[in-house]
Formats: C-alpha cells, structure tokens, sequence
C-alpha cells in the first residue's frame, strides 16, 4: 500500500509539473484566439494538456450562488481513476482538487463555499466581488497519458455602485478662486454619474462651469455657485449617492 501510494505521488507530481506550463500559457492567453476561446495547447512532454475550444462566460451577482459546470469523458466509456482539479486565474494553488478516497483540498479563500455537486462541476457559494476571473477545470486519468480540460469559464461578478472615494463633504472657498469637486465609485456593470445642485440635474458645461463625467470644475467663483452637489452613480443593480457642499465665501471689497 506505501508502494502505491509512492507511485502516485511521484505519478501526480509529473503531471502537474507537465502541465503547468500549459496552463500557464492558457491563462496569459498565449493559448487564446481573439474571442477568448480556448484553442489546443499540446507540449512534448509524457503528458500532453488538451484544451478544448468553446470557453464560456457566467454572469452572476455578488451574494448568489452558481455551477461551474465540468463534466467527465472516461476513455473508452469506461470508468478510470482520476484527479479533478480547479484553478482560478492568478491563484499558484489549485482552489479545489479531489482524488477518490482523499479529503477534497479547497483553498481558504473558498472555505465553506464550494463543492463538488456533478462529476466535475464545483458550486460556488455566497459569491464575493474578489470571485471575478478565468476558472479552469482538468481532469487527470491515472492511467492514461491524456489529460482533459473540459471547461475554461469566465465569472463576471456584478454588484451595486460603491463611493471609493470623493471630494471632502464640505469645501469652502473664496469668492474668485476656483474649485474642484469629484466622485469615484466601482461596480459592476460600470455604473454611470449624474450630477445635481441643489436638486437640479447639472447636465452640461456652462460659463464657468465644466463638468466631465465624475468631476466639476468650477473657475472664477461667485456666491451663487455655492450649494450642495451630488453625484449618483447607477448600475442596473442599484445606485449610491454622495454629497458635497460647496460654500462660497464673499468678503467686503
């Protein structure tokens, strides 16, 4: 029994020392057309990595669950002792590798929120922003010199506008200066700005007024362009807000 265990280890570690530079290859998209479909990638080596055509996009948003389908073709119809591994674009680690008989290795990053559900398909649960990116499900035959990689699966996670950051909530300058008021916010889809002053929509550059997407500039300030400004950033998840109030100072001449 230690016999086959060694034999294993020694026949595991060829494999994916083999493979890795293939995988590496399909994951910088050295081994991808121009529509990110998987093409075959064969290396001389004892151990050839086969990466079919067809690699799939899942839309999914933040807190769902979803499949990441991986299905088995046994040589010959027939049952054969394998290894099914997952790797995750930018991890060195597998995020999920099963052998029969041996406790599933799931990195800590998906602890507690993945499984295997069918042959080769994993479940992903409570999905996060950070779970966004190229999967790549393999199959490894112990007993075959073919190793199969069935599904190569981009998972676009969407979620809701989040504010990262802003101008200070309240800006005060003199009348004359100028002045700078921005908003930056992430999400997926990549959400739109609008703008408002107190309640009107500020659509257009006008006079003194420039406004560019997520910023205004204000040049040559006068009193009456104090107020309060608020971006809003939309996606067709949701919508988040931030305001800024700007105080214009007049000073007896």
């Amino acid at each position: 029994m230690v016999g086959f265990k060694l034999v294993w280890v020694v026949y595991l570690a060829q494999v994916l020392a083999t493979c890795q530079v293939c995988f590496a290859l399909v994951m910088t998209n050295n081994c991808t057309d121009t529509e990110d479909n998987v093409i075959p990638c064969n290396i001389s080596a004892p151990y050839a990595c086969i990466y079919e055509t067809g690699s799939v996009k899942k839309i999914v948003n933040e807190g769902s669950n979803e499949i990441l389908e991986c299905n088995i073709n046994y040589p010959g119809g027939k049952f054969v002792d394998n290894m099914i591994e997952w790797k995750k674009e930018g991890l060195e680690q597998a995020i999920f590798a099963q052998f029969e008989g041996f406790t599933p290795h799931v990195d800590a990053q998906y602890a507690g929120r993945i499984s295997l559900v069918e042959q080769a398909s994993i479940e992903i649960s409570s999905i996060r922003q950070s779970d966004a990116g190229w999967y790549m499900c393999k199959v490894i035959f112990l007993d075959s010199d073919k190793e199969e990689n069935r599904t190569k699966i981009y998972l676009q996670v969407n979620y809701p506008p989040r504010i990262t950051n802003s101008s200070t909530p309240t800006l005060i300058h003199k009348r004359g200066d100028s002045a700078s008021l921005f908003c930056e916010a992430s999400g997926m889809p990549t959400p739109t700005v609008s703008w408002t002053k107190n309640g009107e929509p500020l659509m257009d550059s006008v006079g003194r007024k420039t406004v560019d997407g997520n910023r205004i500039e204000i040049v040559d300030l006068h009193h009456e362009d104090g107020g309060v400004y608020v971006c809003t950033f939309t996606n067709s998840i949701s919508q988040v807000s931030q305001s800024i109030k700007l105080v214009v100072e007049v000073f007896p001449d």
